[in-house]
């Protein structure tokens, strides 16, 4: 089952960008959104919705309590694992034997609610994943560069001093949305994390 749950960086990277070019190319190709503007629009909108789907997902399946051994060992397995190793690369990517087959219903849901502006739409989205998935690779990998540092600090202070807060990766703003934000003395603290270079 751990197997299932690693993935080299480079495979899922290329993967999930193959999907969102693909998807753009569809739209263009059926004449969905020609428009530039509005598919720069919806792009951007699939990248927000992104940030609010890892919040959301982050703290409420990754995070969330479970009273079954069932429920204890999928949520380990889900996320667990990466806490407890939070620098072994293989374990920052959704590996595409699991990520394509939800973002195929998610796709679905897409089409359901916004039709043929679902493509573009989620091809954003999937930007957005991957754009956090190489952000996080660098979070636990290296350090971080002048400008960036608040986002590391906000996800280095999640993993080693408020396992319950602080659950936006690519950004805090859904944490201040909804008041999950660490408090003020806890971004203060030293937190004594050696990075390591990429073997």
């Amino acid at each position: 089952m751990e197997r299932l749950t690693q993935v080299s960086p480079t495979t899922a990277f290329l993967t999930y960008m193959s999907i969102a070019l693909a998807l753009i190319a569809v739209n263009f190709w059926q004449g969905y959104v020609s428009g530039a503007w509005q598919a720069a629009a919806l792009l951007a909108a699939g990248l927000v919705a992104w940030t609010l789907f890892e919040y959301l997902v982050h703290r409420h399946v990754y995070h969330l309590a479970n009273e079954s051994e069932v429920g204890a060992r999928l949520s380990y397995l889900m996320h667990g694992l990466h806490h407890e190793s939070p620098q072994d690369h293989s374990q920052i990517f959704v590996p595409p034997l699991i990520g394509v087959p939800v973002g195929t219903v998610l796709l679905a849901l897409t089409y359901a609610i916004l039709g043929t502006r679902a493509p573009i739409f989620f091809s954003g989205f999937l930007v957005g994943y991957v754009a956090h998935a190489c952000l996080h690779y660098c979070i636990h990998r290296f350090r971080p560069p002048r400008g960036l540092k608040f986002l590391w600090r906000h996800h280095l202070l999640h993993h080693y001093r408020c396992p319950d807060l602080a659950y936006g990766v690519s950004s805090p703003l859904w944490d201040m949305v909804f008041r999950t934000m660490p408090p003020a003395r806890s971004k203060r603290t030293r937190l004594g994390y050696r990075y390591r270079a990429t073997p």
